[in-house]
């Protein structure tokens, strides 16, 4: 079993238009763990887009959230 360190988030590249893919990698974490990935943008004046799902880490103290299924 891996011990955790501190979390990392990766997210890769840095800025992207609303319809191009990013990659976000989470690592640093306990094993087993789980952990709430949240997102935000400002939408029209006085609204925002927000969505959230919950992970489990692998094995490895890591979330891959391109294959990572949700939990929650």
């Amino acid at each position: 079993m891996s011990v955790a360190s501190s979390p990392l988030i990766q997210i890769s590249p840095r800025s992207a238009l609303a319809d191009e893919p990013m990659q976000i990698r989470l690592s640093g974490l306990t094993p087993g763990a789980r952990v709430t990935v949240r997102a935000r943008m400002p939408g029209w004046p006085g609204h925002r887009w927000e969505s959230h799902a919950t992970f489990v880490a692998d094995a490895d103290g890591e979330v891959d959230l391109a294959t990572a299924r949700p939990v929650a």
